[in-house]
């Protein structure tokens, strides 16, 4: 149980390039999503997961100058439900239905936020080491 999230991370695709930058395309076993959409609110995800109680994706953005980091709720019309600014440098994100969590990766920070995502709330934080 503790590779899942390393697992579902690593089914997940990341964005891919493609002709416009803001596009997100995802493809999991016996679930496909091949519809593309322009983020205007998150120019810069890094990473994606599937949230099947809400069908909808989260998706973290590694935020710039102008903006901060953030975790996004999205339906799959690209339209944002919610988002929790936190964390410098968001790096990977995905569900885990064994407690109903979402979890997101801090690469800067060395930190995993473990995210109730009924009104994202952060619910703990754990610290990690390279």
């Amino acid at each position: 149980m503790r590779y899942l999230p390393l697992l579902i991370l690593g089914l997940v695709i990341l964005s891919r390039p493609t002709a416009a930058q803001d596009e997100v395309r995802a493809s999991l076993p016996q679930w496909v999503y091949e519809q593309s959409m322009a983020l205007e609110a998150i120019p810069e995800p890094s990473g994606l997961c599937y949230y099947p109680p809400n069908d909808s994706l989260f998706i973290v953005d590694d935020g710039a100058l102008d903006r901060p980091s953030a975790v996004y709720e999205i339906d799959l019309g690209g339209k944002v439900l919610q988002h929790l600014p936190i964390g410098r440098d968001l790096e990977g994100v995905c569900y885990c239905s064994a407690d109903g969590l979402i979890y997101v990766a801090d690469e800067s920070a060395e930190r995993i936020y473990a995210i109730d995502p009924d009104g994202m709330e952060l619910r703990a934080t754990h610290r990690i080491s390279r």
